[in-house]
């Protein structure tokens, strides 16, 4: 969004980020981790490229950290527990990301990294839940960023995209471009019936600023 160059590399293996979370980049020998740590590096790095929204946002950056904690430390967990803690979720990760694994290691990699993962979620409450606790918070978090959003085309601006925009859209891809997860079935429904302005902003975003993105 900011046009800055990258090559994205996808990657199951969290153990691979000091922080044990994804995203990280990688960047003249440095990882950086969390998606909002990321921002800030690349704003210090690439002052030229700071995103208008984050211009006109001056004063109110509170703002723009109160989206970051929804997402990145309640929601996100949500979406581990869904992708790493189910059956169906751990099995999709598998065949998606540890195919290349070498078959010798792989019985032991793999277990490994789904069962810490799994641990994980436990310790930070999330895993304590029942499935209707996790149910009931997902979709507050959805509701609470759609009425943040509310009828802006960007979600604490109206004319260009700020750093909650990129915070935003990496979540809500991380649901939709992903589909075929079955785990993820019921958010993504509650998303297009009950919050169909996110996933309108969703492919706005989208469209505008990375559909002619060719991954590496």
């Amino acid at each position: 969004m900011a046009g800055i160059e990258y090559k994205e590399h996808k990657t199951a293996d969290m153990m691979s980020s000091p922080t044990g979370k994804v995203p990280f980049l990688l960047h003249r020998g440095q990882l950086i981790c969390d998606s909002s740590e990321i921002i800030e590096y690349l704003k210090i790095e690439y002052p030229s490229k700071t995103l208008e929204g984050d211009k006109e946002l001056e004063g109110k950056k509170h703002m723009v950290t109160m989206i970051q904690r929804l997402l990145e430390d309640h929601f996100y967990w949500l979406l581990v527990f869904l992708l790493w803690a189910t059956k169906e979720g751990a099995n999709w990760v598998t065949k998606k990301y540890f195919s290349e694994v070498p078959a010798l290691i792989r019985p032991f990699l793999v277990p490994y990294i789904i069962n810490d993962l799994r641990n994980t979620c436990v310790a930070v409450g999330v895993g304590r839940y029942t499935d209707e606790v996790r149910e009931k918070k997902w979709r507050e978090d959805c509701i609470a960023l759609n009425e943040v959003l509310g009828d802006k085309p960007f979600m604490l601006t109206h004319q260009n995209p700020s750093s909650a925009d990129v915070l935003a859209y990496s979540f809500l891809s991380s649901l939709l471009s992903n589909q075929e997860v079955k785990t993820f079935d019921k958010l993504i429904n509650f998303l297009k019936k009950s919050t169909p302005q996110l996933v309108a902003y969703h492919d706005r975003i989208h469209a505008t600023y990375f559909d002619k993105k060719v991954e590496s």
